[in-house]
This record gives structure tokens, sequence and C-alpha cells, in this order.
């Protein structure tokens, strides 16, 4: 009976110790989870380790680098015509813009009509052999970009757009 009984003690302890194991491997697994979905930014925000503006010493703003990029996309689509062999094409170009600071991206919401005026000028005078190619379609581009920050000099905004981009373009 001694031994029925040490018998079934021995088994109740297995078991014990198998459920106790199991409770330490999930609860360490889960912890390693969350701990990692905390660090890459899925719960509790982006911890990757870049300069913020508040350990940034004072007066000045962050490393370009380290800012995240701020887009103002332009709706609806721009629509211009140009010459196409003596007749008349049509361009549809869907532009976003890109900056670093968010005064930037609020003065230019504030002159958005300024800004639409000066791309719609600079590719309405485009013709269909230069906006073909890649080049034609880069130069275009940077003139455009460059439109978009003259209106920004002109208003006295704090800074620049880095960068246009299409994200559509359709020539007809």
């Amino acid at each position: 009976m001694a031994a029925g009984n040490s018998e079934k003690r021995q088994i109740s302890l297995s078991a014990w110790m198998i459920v106790c194991m199991t409770l330490v491997v999930v609860l360490a697994t889960g912890a390693a989870t969350v701990v990692a979905l905390y660090y890459t930014g899925y719960i509790g925000g982006d911890h990757a380790p870049t300069v913020t503006a508040a350990n940034a010493p004072a007066g000045e703003d962050p490393p370009r680098e380290t800012r995240k990029p701020l887009y103002l996309p332009l709706s609806p689509p721009l629509v211009v015509n140009f010459e196409r062999q003596g007749r008349v094409g049509y361009l549809q170009a869907g532009l976003q813009l890109m900056a670093r600071k968010q005064p930037v991206i609020d003065a230019a919401k504030r002159n958005l009509p300024m800004i639409r005026n000066s791309l719609l000028m600079s590719l309405s005078g485009q013709s269909f052999e230069q906006l073909s190619s890649r080049e034609g379609k880069e130069l275009l581009r940077q003139k455009a970009l460059a439109a978009a920050n003259s209106v920004l000099d002109r208003v006295g905004a704090p800074g620049h757009f880095e960068a246009l981009y299409f994200t559509s373009f359709v020539m007809q």
C-alpha cells in the first residue's frame, strides 16, 4: 500500500512539474513577443534609436535623416494639355510633395492654390516628346519641385519641399 501511495505521489509530482514548466515556457514566450513588438514599434510607438526634438540640443533641429518624411498629396490630380504632333494631348499627373518639417506642410496647405497654379504652369509647357522619355519626366519632376519651392519662398515659409513624386502619370 505504501508503494502504491508513493507511486501516486510521484505521478502527481511529475504532472505538477510538467504543468509548471509549460507555464514558464508560455510566459517567457509571451513576454519575449511583447518586448519584440514594443521595440519594433507595433505596440507603444517607434523606439528606434533616433535623435528627437526632446533630446536634441536646445535650439537645434534633429538631423534631416532622423526626421520622418511628411507627405502632402495634391488632389485632385493635375490635368493639363500639351502639343502632340500638331494635335492637343492631355496629361493627368498625380503628385505628392515631401518635406520633413510640419511647418513647411502647414505653409503649403495655406497656399495650396498658388502651388497648384505654379505646378499647372510648369506642366503645361511640355511637349509629348519631352514627356515620353524617362529623362524628360525626371526633368519635369525637378522643374515642378522648383516651382513648388518658389511659392514657399514667396510666402516666407520656414523651409522647402525635399522631393516631389509622381503618383500617377497618364498621357493621352
